[in-house]
C-alpha cells in the first residue's frame, strides 16, 4: 500500500518458472551477465563494481566438469571477458618412493583435497605426511639469495622454515629409511614456465617429456649464450652426482635422461 514496511515484516517469493543457463545464450552460445544484478549473498546489497576491479567467473557444467576464467571489469559495454572451457577435474593419487638417504623431487600435481580444490602443500605438510622415518628432512635452495631453506623433523614434529611447495621446484629430501608417500593431486595439462637466475636453482619438469640433459642444454644454448651451463642430478640409488655442462663448445658429461619425479 505504499507504507515502509515494519522491520520484522518476511516477504517470502517463490518462483515457478526457471531456465537452464544454456538457453540463455545468443547466436554464438555467449552467456550474458548484468553486473548491476549481482547481490552478496551475505548483505544481499548490489555490487559496487568499477572499472578495473578482478572478477573470478566460474561454470560447472555437470558431468562435463567445470571451468574458471578471471577478467578484470573494463570501461565499455557489453565486455567480452573470455571463453570458459569446462574440464572434468580428476584427482588422483600420486605414490612418491623414498631410500634412505637423499634424493631431489619435484611435485608431479598440483595438490588438492577430494573435491579438486586446490590446496597448499607446504613444508611441515609434507613432512608429516612420511610416516616415521626420523629424522627427516626437505630442503629448498632460493635461486633469488642463492642460499637454502630446511625444514626437517627428529622426532618431536616438523621444526624450521614452513616454506611452500612449489610446482616446478625440485626439493633436497632426506630420510632415514626407505619410505612411500601418496599425495592427491590434479594432474599438470600443460608445461610449466622456469623462470631461471644467474646462479644455481633446483627445477623439475612434473611432464615426462622425453627429454635428456643435452637436449635441454641444446635448447637453453638456442635462447641464450651465457656460457657456463650445468645440470646436476643426484643419484638416490648411488648416491652420488652426475652432470652435463657446456662450457661454449656443445653439451659433455652425462646425458641422463629428464624424469617427471626427480628435480635437477
Amino acid at each position: 500500500d505504499g507504507v515502509t514496511p515494519a522491520a520484522d515484516i518476511v516477504v517470502l517469493v517463490q518462483v515457478k518458472t526457471y531456465y537452464l543457463l544454456s538457453d540463455l545464450t545468443d547466436g554464438n552460445g555467449v552467456w550474458n551477465v548484468n553486473l548491476a544484478d549481482l547481490k552478496d549473498p551475505q548483505t544481499n546489497g548490489v555490487g559496487n563494481f568499477a572499472s578495473g576491479d578482478s572478477i573470478e567467473v566460474t561454470a560447472k557444467c555437470g558431468a562435463k566438469g567445470s571451468g574458471l576464467t578471471n577478467a578484470t571489469v573494463g570501461t565499455t559495454s557489453p565486455q567480452q571477458i573470455a571463453d570458459i572451457i569446462c574440464k572434468r577435474i580428476v584427482v588422483k593419487e600420486w605414490p612418491l618412493s623414498f631410500v634412505r638417504g637423499y634424493q631431489i623431487i619435484t611435485l608431479r600435481c598440483q595438490p588438492t583435497n577430494d573435491n579438486g580444490n586446490p590446496i597448499e602443500w607446504k613444508a611441515f605438510d609434507f613432512l608429516t605426511a612420511i610416516p616415521d622415518a626420523i629424522p627427516k628432512a626437505i630442503i629448498r635452495f632460493n635461486p633469488s639469495t642463492q642460499t637454502s631453506e630446511q625444514a626437517f623433523d627428529v622426532g618431536f614434529g616438523p621444526i624450521g622454515t614452513n616454506f611452500p611447495l612449489v610446482p616446478g621446484e625440485g626439493y633436497w629430501v632426506q630420510v632415514s629409511q626407505p619410505v612411500n608417500v601418496t599425495l592427491k593431486g590434479v594432474a599438470f595439462e600443460a608445461s610449466l614456465p622456469l623462470n631461471l637466475v644467474g646462479g644455481y636453482q633446483i627445477v623439475g619438469l612434473p611432464l615426462p617429456s622425453g627429454l635428456s640433459t643435452f637436449d635441454v642444454l641444446n635448447q637453453l644454448n638456442a635462447i641464450s649464450n651465457v656460457y657456463p651451463k650445468a645440470i646436476i642430478r643426484f643419484n638416490p640409488t648411488t648416491q652420488t652426482s652426475e652432470q652435463a655442462f657446456d662450457v661454449g663448445f656443445g653439451p659433455i658429461g652425462t646425458d641422463f635422461p629428464i624424469l617427471p619425479d626427480e628435480g635437477y
